[in-house]
């Protein structure tokens, strides 16, 4: 009988922990929602970028100079990233024909980034950025994921945010509706 209550209260200090724990994490999250989220500023030069392809190659942002790229940010931990990616490969088969190249961004090593390819099927192509090594998700302000930066064939950024935000519900819709040219992103 002593063992059992000793574990009930036990388990209430546990769970009152929990509620302690959480309340706090809901606090802080209130805290922080009414400040604006700090993003690249539309017509801003892109910020230079060291990254490496899934083949080990390092490219920066001037491997991809003349051309619009839609950055996509992703992390092989992130769940709502593995819903984008049906949507972002069916985009790509529109997107390619044009002058617009989606690049996916991984977060994560690159033998993690692999993996997740993999796992996925991925078709677009991608490159790894790991926070622990690379400032390139610093430079480019990217909180969390999945998060877009678009950028024009001058390297200015034309817009960024999340990846479900009216901006990039609104250029998806037009991906899936009409044939596109450098034109369609260079507008938005």
């Amino acid at each position: 009988m002593q063992l059992m209550t000793i574990n009930s209260v036990l388990l209430w200090l546990v769970l009152l922990v929990n509620l302690f724990l959480t309340l706090a994490i809901i606090r802080r999250l209130n805290l922080n929602s009414g400040e604006p989220i700090e993003m690249l500023q539309v017509g801003q030069l892109a910020p230079d970028f060291v990254a490496e392809t899934l083949t080990g190659e390092q490219v920066t942002l001037a491997n991809y100079r003349g051309h619009a790229l839609v950055l996509v940010f992703v992390s092989p931990t992130c769940g709502y990233c593995r819903q984008y990616i049906p949507e972002l490969e069916a985009m790509n088969h529109k997107v390619e024909r044009s002058d617009i190249q989606i690049i996916l961004v991984s977060d994560s090593e690159i033998t993690q980034t692999q993996t997740y390819a993999e796992e996925l099927s991925i078709t677009l192509p991608i490159i790894s950025a790991p926070r622990s090594v690379s400032t390139f998700l610093a430079d480019y302000k990217i909180g969390g994921v999945p998060f877009y930066v678009m950028i024009d064939s001058d390297q200015r950024v034309l817009s960024s945010g999340v990846l479900n935000d009216p901006r990039w519900r609104e250029l998806s819709n037009k991906w899936r509706k009409e044939d596109l040219s450098t034109k369609t992103i260079a507008t938005f």
